[in-house]
């Protein structure tokens, strides 16, 4: 016969008072029963009660045992933080720091309640891209408040839909292109997730590096930890963010190098990216190093602003039908082309391209790591991808056209590549 759980008994000097604290609490009802033993039973699909029974004695030590409360989001656990103090809780101190997302207080009687943030809000999203968001706002406040009048315009942009194809930036630069405005824009500044720089990152067009090699040295006059000024990243490269489609076009980006906790990036789309990794200061330096930067793009009279000289890479297709996978394979093929070619990745094009040997590896999904009380850490996929027809194909991988062995023992010990001679085959010994 298997046992199961039907009461959690706490003692209580008063075990009504205590009952009406945890009803309103878990919004639970109290059972009628004589007033030294006092029960509470659930309205949701908890399959347990708790009894609070009269004892003489008063608490003494620590708790052998704590209730975890669970709130929907930040605003229900500050509401629900305020009722609860309200019915006599009070706040106390056992170590939590100020950047946790749980709130511990004491109950009546003096037991630890700790109202943890909800699975509802699944992360604060602090370093992607809360910061980036701050950044553009400070610099925005701060601009403004010193009176600052550019000789150039300044647009403070927050683009929507990043992770989703970066919607957001490629439908405002398409429509500066249909406008005719796209010749106006000269510099782009990204800030995705770019707290506490220690440098700009140059990437497109053709950067003057005097006039940025002379704001480093002035920026770190300020700021000591700008260590390494500016470099130039991939001319024809490309980034997963919101610069993107300004650098298919031709546009310089420069980009303020982040400085990031060593294992911040676990948390990158998952509910550990809260505010323990970013602390005010790294915001007040961002502020201000991105002031300077985007003042000067703005208000000198120095700086040689180039367009790319060579026809902007373009990706063929059509982008509601992009996703996070298959923006890794276009960046790449757009980072290792060779100057002035055209990349094209079309999408259920005729005739389909035909894929040969195993299933891949069914790896798409960003990883959300987990530490189990004894120390264990674990990975569970953070997305789901589908396929046109519905279909998911986490794990078992996409089939291929052709199946074939790749790389078995048999085929190994008879010195054979089956798969690459089925491509051979099909493609009719085209060379590559």
């Amino acid at each position: 016969m298997t046992s199961r759980l039907v009461a959690l008994c706490f003692d209580a000097n008063d075990p009504l008072r205590l009952a009406r604290f945890w009803a309103d609490a878990l919004h639970w009802e109290i059972d009628d029963e004589p007033p030294d033993e006092i029960g509470l039973l659930p309205t949701d699909d908890t399959r347990f009660r708790i009894e609070f029974q009269a004892v003489p004695e008063h608490k003494a030590g620590k708790n052998r045992i704590h209730l975890d409360l669970t709130s929907t989001s930040i605003d229900d656990q500050k509401e629900t933080v305020e009722r609860l103090v309200e019915l006599g809780a009070r706040h106390i101190d056992i170590g939590q720091g100020p950047d946790d997302d749980h709130v511990v207080l004491a109950d009546p009687e003096g037991r630890i309640v700790r109202l943890n943030r909800g699975a509802l809000d699944l992360a604060t999203g602090a370093v992607d891209d809360g910061t980036g968001a701050m950044w553009v706002l400070d610099v925005a406040r701060g601009l403004k408040a010193h009176h600052f009048k550019p000789r150039r315009s300044i647009r403070f942009i927050f683009f929507m839909g990043e992770e989703q194809g970066m919607v957001g930036s490629y439908a405002y630069v398409n429509r500066a292109e249909r406008n005719g405005t796209l010749g106006k824009i000269k510099y782009m500044v990204n800030t995705d997730m770019s707290v506490n720089p220690t440098g700009y990152n140059l990437w497109s067009g053709d950067p003057d590096m005097r006039f940025f090699d002379a704001l480093a040295g002035t920026v770190r006059t300020y700021y000591p930890s700008f260590v390494t000024g500016a470099s130039i990243g991939n001319p024809n490269g490309s980034q997963s963010s919101d610069s993107q489609p300004f650098i298919e076009r031709g546009i310089p980006i420069a980009y303020p190098t982040p400085t990031w906790a060593e294992d911040m990036l676990r948390c990158v789309h998952a509910d550990c990216d809260t505010m323990k990794w970013v602390t005010r200061e790294d915001l007040r330096r961002s502020a201000g190093m991105g002031a300077m930067l985007v003042a000067a793009l703005a208000d000198s009279d120095r700086i040689t602003i180039k367009i790319a000289s060579h026809e902007a890479l373009r990706v063929v297709g059509d982008r509601d039908e992009l996703t996070q996978v298959f923006q890794n394979l276009i960046h790449n093929a757009i980072k290792y082309g060779r100057e002035g070619s055209e990349v094209r990745v079309r999408f259920g094009r005729t005739p389909a391209p035909s894929r040969v040997g195993t299933n891949t590896q069914g790896v798409f999904a960003d990883n959300m790591q987990r530490t189990l009380p004894n120390g264990w850490t674990f990975g569970l996929g953070n997305e789901d991808y589908f396929a046109p027809d519905g279909h998911n194909y986490e794990g078992e991988g996409i089939p291929p056209t052709i199946p074939t062995p790749v790389f078995t023992p048999d085929e190994l010990a008879q010195h054979k590549d089956t798969a690459l001679d089925t491509a051979l085959d099909t493609a009719g010994n085209t060379p590559w």
